[in-house]
């Protein structure tokens, strides 16, 4: 049957190589429209193409070198169209996000390596660059413009929330989707603490955000992450459908109405089959929602592991490889998250950015997030010299302290504006 609208199936977890992941996240380095806050080196940044044609938007990632890594002003380039179509007068009926044609990716996150340099060295890289990133995902839930997002190939970190945020999601047999965080010291941020606490399978958000590990189509299909699966080879067919949409303009029941059968038209069942996580619902009850807290995750996977099960063994051991102190923020993030409204939960990611990457620090910074950029994204070998080194030694008022207002006067962050 065709799917329309899909929010059920399976999650499938596919284990990634550390050295892979470091080749993923290495492409997120400098841009041909770099400038974090915004600040443009050149009138237009050639890494977002946009033109508006028949009342469809499209939002074109041409940077496909760096798989389509965001920059800020990239974010800002972004942030600048989906503001303007919001309006009445631009005529748009609906946005349509996706990467340039031929590459790997749509987006593979944020720029996280210029970042990291810079805020190690005093900068204020981090500031400009989690604004940027938290100010558009705000303005694409915003927007009264629906938007489609074609996540055709690796779609990561900020790039998962350049897509997730809007209102259709588009998987495709090429996907492969994950918010790997974890393994830089940092945590899945870009709204991940809202919509993430809020899947469809229980223990399914914590353990996609403590892990790291990659989801297939089939598995964002299942947790509603993905609205419709659509086989890659089809998606130029189907953005032709889209731009012959004829609906009235603003967010009518009328006009959603029409591109969901739309995208039916063109959608498919994915393979549940291919859905690992689907198989093991029970543990992910067991392991990752029944637990309190972090050290119960450990245990529980631990007693799982020795009765014989694989799948916990392998998801122990991968989480024994990352920074103690994100595992137990991200606990705590996601906890909260579940709770708060879509920009409140921005604005506390906001907080625990400036506060992991030490941004109250004046001068030359040390913290997880710069061990783990500096293993992954800089010298691309070696192990994570993570401190504190065990879940044991992490202080737990000082991972709560990082929810607290930033000191030294710096601005939190501001929505709407």
């Amino acid at each position: 049957t065709k799917l329309a609208g899909v929010r059920g199936a399976a999650l499938a977890m596919v284990e990634g190589e550390p050295k892979r992941l470091g080749v993923m996240l290495g492409h997120l380095g400098a841009s041909a429209c770099a400038g974090a806050g915004g600040a443009a080196q050149a009138d237009v940044c050639e890494d977002v193409v946009a033109d508006v044609a028949e009342g469809v938007g499209t939002i074109v990632l041409n940077r496909p070198k760096a798989l389509n890594a965001l920059s800020g002003r990239m974010c800002r380039e972004i942030e600048r169209h989906i503001r303007a179509w919001a309006s009445p007068s631009s005529g748009v009926r609906l946005a349509v996000v996706r990467a340039s044609a031929g590459g790997r990716a749509f987006s593979a996150g944020g720029d996280v390596k210029d970042c990291s340099l810079d805020g190690r060295a005093g900068g204020e890289g981090p500031d400009a660059q989690f604004r940027a990133e938290y100010e558009l995902m705000h303005w694409i839930r915003a927007s009264p413009v629906p938007q489609v997002a074609f996540m055709d190939g690796i779609t990561m970190g900020c790039g998962a929330g350049l897509a997730i945020n809007g209102s259709y999601r588009v998987a495709t047999e090429r996907t492969v989707f994950a918010m790997p965080e974890t393994s830089i010291g940092f945590f899945p941020d870009v709204g991940a603490n809202w919509w993430l606490p809020r899947v469809t399978q229980p223990g399914a958000g914590l353990y996609v955000a403590l892990t790291g590990n990659r989801l297939n189509a089939s598995d964002l299909v299942h947790l509603g992450l993905a609205t419709h699966f659509v086989a890659s080879a089809r998606l130029e067919a189907l953005e032709t459908s889209l731009r012959r949409l004829n609906s009235p303009q603003g967010a009518s029941e009328e006009l959603h109405v029409r591109v969901e059968l739309i995208l039916s038209e063109h959608a498919s069942e994915p393979d549940l089959a291919t859905s690992s996580l689907r198989a093991n619902a029970s543990l992910l009850q067991e392991c990752f929602a029944a637990p309190s807290d972090v050290a119960g995750i450990f245990r529980a996977l631990q007693q799982s592991a020795a009765a014989g099960s694989d799948w916990a063994a392998a998801a122990l051991g991968t989480l024994r490889q990352k920074s103690p102190t994100s595992l137990k923020l991200i606990h705590e993030a996601m906890v909260r998250g579940a709770t708060m409204s879509f920009d409140d939960v921005l604005r506390m990611e906001f907080r625990l950015a400036m506060a992991v990457f030490k941004m109250q620090v004046k001068g030359p910074r040390e913290g997880d997030v710069y061990e783990g950029t500096r293993v992954v994204l800089v010298d691309k070998k070696g192990a994570a010299q993570w401190r504190p080194a065990s879940l044991e030694e992490v202080d737990n008022a000082s991972v709560l302290a990082m929810f607290e207002p930033p000191q030294g006067g710096r601005r939190e962050l501001e929505l709407g504006v």
